[in-house]
């Protein structure tokens, strides 16, 4: 049921499969690793997708909502090429923009 669940891209189902398997049998070798490897795949959607938001985020200059999104996504994945690239790019733009914003404000208000 797991292995068909995974052909359907159904991670989630396929995990919750995968957990009343290991459930039964604690100690079987073939579940373990293949809720490893349905859980990598998991981790590798969401950090897509937290990519492709921030994507769409920074398009919208939407800065500080793409820092944040990306800051999410490199608690899953530090160090993945892709978000090291938008972050080298979102963060210099985010800085300066709150460089700006704090230069604007009175002392009592910083």
């Amino acid at each position: 049921m797991a292995t068909a669940l995974k052909a359907l891209n159904d991670l989630q189902g396929c995990i919750k499969t995968l957990e009343s398997g290991l459930g039964v049998d604690s100690s079987n070798s073939d579940l373990k690793k293949m809720k490893k490897e349905v859980t990598e795949l998991q981790r590798a959607e969401q950090v897509s997708n937290y990519c492709n938001k921030a994507d769409e985020q920074m398009q919208s200059n939407d800065l500080g909502g793409a820092m944040k999104t990306l800051e999410l996504a490199s608690r899953l994945d530090a160090g993945n090429p892709d978000i090291v690239k938008m972050m080298g790019v979102i963060k210099p733009k985010w800085e300066k923009m709150e460089r700006d914003r704090k230069g604007g404000l009175t002392s009592t208000e910083r």
